[in-house]
């Protein structure tokens, strides 16, 4: 190719590979086009509200629809205690929404679900409790609630119109006692969830089986028929539930009995069907809590990491301090904070429109009133955060970000390389700790990785085969499913391979860790050996990938025994875990060069390297609610 020639292919390929991978993200706009609400409150209901019909609002609950409606709905209560049982929490009750178009500002005259006195004179109880409302993914709503917590009923209705309009409710009763024959049953409160593939999903709490129990109750037709789903734990009871940047759900459950000063936390559990598979119950030592109901939502806004948002009275005693966490990582931890109200508290649930304005309504004095607190997630959790923000997907100053190093000795190299050397034979291991970086890298967004590393060369062998697991969203650690085997060259030299997770089906979510065991090709990585990690980069395809990082020209030499740094591999039972997926592609082995990356970039990265393993009855008495 002539001179000129060879320029101008070389700027125009430089401006298609510009193009390719310059995706912009909403995050880039520094969130210009989302709501930048400051923290407000209004008072959404007192008895005159309803003309003094009613003595209490209790259960409040809210969803936003796909038209950005905000519907509230809850529990009106008539009377102080049942007309045949002195129970509070089994009086009069009706169940009403009403909806706002102007963000939460006015919200229009109440629709009416369902009025106790007419369940009552069909010889029902006329306690209508613990709706819960879930937006589908064709728009339509869907609510479920409960006639005198579940003795005599478990309704559904759906509405097609936003709201407006609902269909008669239907008992649901004769397809779910077979399977379970429960003594009280209530929803949430609060609303459920629709996952990807639009089956719904709603927390409820039991009792069945000699004590209460969380369960969802599920619907994969669109709400014609239900099921529930197996038990997602114990003593538990009023539970929330969220969408997982997994495609998952979480749940947030009370516990039953009135925290004790050693354990006033709230109980989590997660599942990827949301319906089974649940992880162990446990207690979160961030999430304390007085013994309430609380509520929890996911924001889902293409270019921001995904969160989960979760309000309560943030108190071990009292009913006060309304606030609102906010966790970017499925609810491993909660980071960041809001105080909505100090002095009052109750009931709350939670939601957020599609411009991020997040509404926040919750009782106070037992429901005496209701308030509406409405603020920005903007400008409460990602404004001024670099790393929230950072459209981030490669990363080449390494050194610095070493951390929680084990039988390793990390040190800086050129250019901010990190170089590791194993120092002691046994379980080596060091982090690349970026979530200080960049927070808004997902594995579904970017599943291919580019790892830039080389040898030191004391390792023998004329190849290193080696290892990654990719660790992605809430329950994704370190799964041998997610495992991909590669080789470099043991010449000192940089090589880069390309790692396809794409085709893997539980490669979701927020991105965690890269997790890279390194070993030769008899024996496992000893004292002295070492590596020199120079680049980690992130692409939405296997095709941007290679446009950045092209083959080498010339192929690394190998002997005819060991496996070469550019030769296809492939998974045995002595080079990798049990389980472990064929790779989708043996990895491209070239010297890195510079190139704009696409994607917006993320939660908790933590490249780790570590030594391979050698190859040889009656129900209790009612609680305050």
């Amino acid at each position: 190719m002539k001179p000129l020639a060879k320029i101008c292919s070389c700027v125009l390929s430089a401006v298609l590979l510009a193009a390719l991978l310059s995706v912009p993200a909403a995050a880039a706009q520094n969130g210009s086009k989302l709501d930048h609400t400051a923290l407000t409150q209004i008072t959404y209901w007192t008895p005159a509200v309803d003309n003094h019909l009613y003595n209490l609002y209790r259960l409040p609950g809210i969803v936003v629809t796909k038209r950005d409606t905000v519907i509230i709905y809850g529990e009106g209560r008539k009377t102080s205690v049942n007309r045949d049982d002195n129970n509070a929490d089994k009086c009069e009750m009706d169940l009403y929404i009403r909806r706002s178009t102007d963000g939460g500002r006015t919200f229009g005259s109440p629709i009416y679900i369902a009025k106790g006195e007419e369940y009552y004179n069909k010889g029902l109880g006329e306690t209508i409790n613990n709706p819960a409302m879930i937006v589908g993914a064709d728009g339509r709503l869907h609510l479920l609630y409960c006639c005198d917590v579940g003795d005599d009923g478990v309704f559904y209705t759906y509405s097609n119109d936003d709201g407006l309009t609902w269909s008669e409710p239907r008992d649901l009763r004769d397809e779910l006692e077979p399977a379970m024959a429960w003594t009280m049953l209530a929803f949430g409160p609060g609303h459920g969830v629709c996952l990807d593939s639009g089956r719904l999903v709603v927390p409820v709490w039991a009792y069945y089986g000699g004590s209460y129990s969380v369960y969802t109750m599920y619907s994969d037709d669109n709400g014609s028929s239900w099921h529930f789903g197996k038990r997602a734990s114990n003593n538990r009871d009023e539970t929330a539930i969220a969408r997982t940047s997994d495609g998952g759900v979480l749940l947030n459950s009370r516990q039953y009995s009135t925290p004790n000063a050693s354990s006033p936390y709230r109980m989590l559990t997660s599942s990827l069907d949301g319906i089974s598979g649940w992880s162990n119950s446990a207690a979160h030592t961030a999430l304390i809590d007085p013994a309430c109901a609380g509520g929890m939502c996911s924001v889902e806004i293409e270019g921001l990491p995904h969160a989960v948002l979760f309000t309560n009275n943030a108190s071990t005693t009292s009913r006060n301090h309304i606030t609102v966490r906010c966790s970017f990582d499925d609810g491993l931890t909660w980071e960041k904070s809001l105080l909505i109200d100090e002095k009052r508290g109750g009931y709350s649930d939670i939601a957020v429109d599609s411009k991020g304005k997040v509404y926040v309504i919750y009782e106070t004095a037992m429901g005496s009133t209701v308030i509406l607190a409405t603020f920005s997630f903007w400008d409460a959790f990602c404004a001024g955060d670099a790393a929230l923000v950072s459209e981030q997907t490669d990363f080449t100053n390494l050194a610095p970000l070493v951390s929680e190093a084990k039988n390793v000795s990390a040190t800086a190299g050129e250019n901010g390389e990190a170089k590791i050397a194993v120092t002691k034979a046994g379980e080596a291991s060091a982090s690349l700790d970026l979530t200080g970086t960049s927070r808004n890298l997902s594995a579904d967004r970017t599943p291919v990785v580019a790892l830039t590393v080389r040898t030191d060369g004391t390792q023998t062998g004329s190849a290193v085969k080696c290892g990654a697991y990719l660790r992605c969203g809430r329950t994704g650690k370190s799964l041998s499913a997610l495992y991909q085997p590669f080789t470099v060259a043991n010449d000192g030299r940089d090589h880069t391979v390309l790692l396809d997770f794409s085709e893997m089906k539980l490669c979701r979510g927020n991105l965690y860790s890269l997790a890279l065991e390194f070993f030769s090709l008899e024996i496992d990585a000893e004292a002295g050996d070492g590596y020199v990690i120079s680049r980690v980069a992130f692409f939405g395809n296997m095709e941007q990938a290679e446009a950045a990082f092209p083959p080498e020209a010339v192929p690394v030499e190998s002997d005819t025994e060991a496996e070469t740094a550019s030769a296809p591999v492939t998974t045995d039972a002595a080079t990798a875990p049990a389980g472990a997926a064929e790779p989708a592609t043996s990895g491209c082995q070239s010297v890195a060069a510079g190139a704009a990356l696409p994607l917006a970039a993320v939660a908790a990265l933590s490249p780790v390297f570590r030594k391979r393993r050698r190859k040889t009855a009656g129900m209790p008495e009612n609680r305050e609610i």
